[in-house]
């Protein structure tokens, strides 16, 4: 698999792409307060 050889070059002592969130999961900029509201 793809996967496999992806692991095989990267060093087991770094997390892993896949462990970490994804963007998808974080809040959009689109939702956050725009800086006109600050102050």
């Amino acid at each position: 698999m793809a996967l496999g050889l992806y692991e095989s070059q990267v060093p087991s002592r770094l997390p892993k792409p896949a462990l970490l969130p994804k963007p998808a999961l974080l809040p959009k900029p689109a939702l956050l307060p725009k800086p006109a509201s600050y102050g």
